[in-house]
């Protein structure tokens, strides 16, 4: 896919103990599709047309595939990782992938991409969505502190961690966290 640009921003989230990944690009004039590739992240996605935006939940795809983009569209999105624990959905985790749903059908609020479109910059829809939108639908008690640690340890080493040096991490016993995970 041609870009006119591309822009991320990975932020660590300490009130909910997580990492997020904010994204903007638009699509060249002619491109209009993207490869997408499964990697069980769930994206929030924002067409930031003005006359027609639109906000969309995004479930990884199970095995990779082309999507359709609007030409010439400027895109913003914030992926989670590490599946939906702390999101706050009106449908199970397992409906949403391999779908593409309205915004406001799984969130139950109006479409916010009207919000994102007539912001200007990067940095701005970013602080609009954590200031708005996110307060919405993250949901930070829903976890223990010691699985949300335990997910954060698991991120940082890219999932290549035995269950023994992960409780040794956490000051735990193996028994203890096997339970409690």
């Amino acid at each position: 896919m041609k870009t006119a640009y591309f822009i991320e921003k990975r932020e660590f989230d300490q009130k909910r103990n997580k990492f997020y990944l904010y994204y903007q690009f638009k699509c060249h004039s002619i491109s209009n599709s993207m490869m997408v590739m499964p990697d069980g992240c769930i994206n929030i996605w924002f067409t930031c047309v003005p006359q027609a935006p639109y906000g969309k939940v995004c479930g990884s795809v199970l095995r990779s595939k082309k999507i359709q983009l609007t030409p010439g569209a400027e895109y913003f999105g914030v992926r989670f990782p590490l599946g939906g624990e702390s999101l706050t959905w009106n449908c199970s985790m397992k409906d949403i992938v391999e779908c593409k749903m309205p915004i406001k059908d799984i969130l139950s609020l109006d479409d916010p991409a009207y919000q994102l479109a007539n912001i200007p910059s990067f940095e701005e829809r970013i602080q609009r969505f954590q200031g708005t939108i996110g307060t919405l639908f993250l949901n930070e008690d829903r976890c223990s502190p010691i699985v949300m640690n335990a997910l954060y340890n698991i991120h940082l080493s890219k999932g290549n961690i035995t269950m023994n040096d992960l409780a040794q991490r956490l000051g735990l016993s193996t028994r203890y966290v096997r339970k409690t995970i």
